[in-house]
């Protein structure tokens, strides 16, 4: 019976890597290694893993999630691999469905199922439900990153040795950039089976809607030299860009309405230079930028002199 090995980063995530370790162990599937990498966690997530018998524990200083996932990877000695982050949980057949895929499909790199979607204190949150993707995965992710949750996908460990890790310049999309240089190269499955339970919460990488521009963009541009040429490639790349920008970008805009209503200027320079480089067409749309850029200058002349920014330097635009 082939070894699974279940991979935990954990960073500021203590409160929930109980339920995420208990899930792990409560597989049906009895032959499986769980390995938690503490990224330098200043919470007590060592202690927690700490008290599971046969769980494994790696402690490293931080260097964020991509670089803990290939830490634990690289330790693991696991035919398949299964990355499971910290504060979502695996259903305890998930393992068992995985490996019989991916031994019904031998040419498949990995396989992947579908995830439930609950709050922090762990209600369920109604969502349109998941497409099963059949055919070309790579043309598929090029128009929308249709796996939610990086737990719903089992790898064969030696696609690793073929397409690499998780890059770890990456603050955000990391699994996507790794979707995508695996399926350019090999067929992937869907079995659509629910697998997982993702967990919104603050915390969420995917809330900091600025870093997730900038990054899923950037990934998702890195993609144009392997479509380019190709009609239907290049007709899914732009539909993806233009789903990416609008997902990411739109709250992006909103936040900064709200860091200009607030006074914080600076962060709502940072939000507009990122809407500049990775959504353009939006910062200049119907003048946007033209009056954020004006606001800006208000707000800067304001903290420069000193005098009080509502009163002495009022904004007259639409903030």
């Amino acid at each position: 019976m082939s070894l699974v090995s279940i991979i935990i980063p954990c960073y500021r995530q203590a409160r929930y890597l109980g339920q995420a370790i208990c899930s792990a162990l409560a597989q049906t599937y009895p032959h499986v290694e769980v390995i938690v990498v503490d990224d330098g966690s200043p919470d007590e997530a060592a202690e927690v893993a700490s008290r599971y018998v046969g769980v494994r524990l790696i402690r490293q200083a931080n260097r964020g999630v991509a670089a803990a996932r290939n830490v634990g990877l690289l330790a693991s000695g696991g035919e398949y691999v299964i990355f499971l982050d910290a504060d979502d949980r695996l259903l305890e057949n998930a393992v068992e469905v995985g490996v019989e895929t991916l031994t019904a499909h031998p040419n498949c790199a990995f396989v992947c199922g579908h995830c439930r979607i609950i709050t922090a204190d762990g209600a369920m949150v109604a969502f349109p439900p998941e497409k099963r993707i059949e055919g070309d995965h790579y043309l598929a992710l090029l128009r929308h990153d249709y796996i939610r949750s990086l737990a719903t996908v089992i790898y064969r460990r030696w696609v690793f040795d073929e397409v690499g890790l998780f890059d770890e310049s990456l603050r955000g999309s990391e699994d996507t950039d790794l979707y995508f240089r695996i399926t350019r190269r090999f067929p992937a499955y869907c079995h659509g089976q629910v697998m997982a339970v993702y967990r919104w919460h603050e915390g969420n990488a995917t809330r900091d809607f600025g870093m997730m521009l900038q990054c899923t963009v950037s990934v998702h541009r890195q993609q144009w030299p392997y479509v380019r040429g190709r009609k239907n490639y290049e007709q899914a790349y732009r539909e993806g860009l233009r789903h990416l920008q609008a997902l990411y970008g739109e709250p992006l805009v909103a936040h900064i309405r709200d860091s200009l209503r607030r006074g914080e200027w600076q962060a709502a320079a940072r939000g507009a230079s990122l809407l500049a480089r990775y959504y353009p067409e939006r910062l200049f749309r119907r003048g946007y930028g033209r009056r954020v850029l004006k606001e800006l200058g208000r707000r800067s002349l304001s903290y420069l002199f000193g005098a009080h920014r509502a009163k002495t330097f009022p904004s007259k635009g639409p903030f």
